[in-house]
């Protein structure tokens, strides 16, 4: 038994020892940091992908002076579709069917349903003739689009 207490406290003596020299005597601990002024700024794309320059970085553009200035680009879209719905409530290839057939003893036709659905998010003008861009998910299959602007224009 007292050999196993002589290890154990050697063993936790050395992790004190190392772990001493690892916090206090690491030369990187004493490596000067680099000034928080140094940063370097990436260079602005030189592509034609963006519709106007890069916004310069003022002061005195707060949030309220951006979303007015940019505020009336953006728009509310709105599409109407119909899709297929099973009226049970369980889909084709549902992983409990299987169950829900055992458990009743008998199996129920699925029917299915052609119901309206409506889509919304958001989109901005991205020219002055009117081509919007918006989320492709949004007007996928889409019977009807609807787009109202800030200002309440449909």
């Amino acid at each position: 038994m007292r050999k196993y207490v002589g290890i154990a406290l050697g063993g936790f003596l050395l992790g004190l020892l190392a772990a001493g020299y690892v916090f206090l005597y690491l030369p990187e601990k004493n490596a000067p940091k680099p000034a928080l002024s140094e940063t370097v700024n990436p260079p602005a794309p030189s592509s034609s992908l963006f519709a106007s320059p890069a916004p310069e970085n003022k002061p005195d553009m707060d949030f309220v002076t951006i979303s007015e200035k940019v505020g009336p680009a953006v728009v509310k879209v709105e599409a109407e579709r119909r899709e297929k719905v099973s009226t049970f409530g369980m889909e084709e290839g549902d992983p409990f069917q299987d169950f829900w057939d055992r458990f009743f003893g008998q199996q129920r036709p699925r029917q299915q349903q052609e119901q309206p659905v409506t889509a919304q998010g958001t989109g901005f003008f991205i020219s002055s003739d009117g081509y919007i861009l918006t989320n492709n998910h949004i007007v996928e299959k889409a019977e009807r689009v609807t787009v109202n602007t800030v200002q309440g224009k449909e």
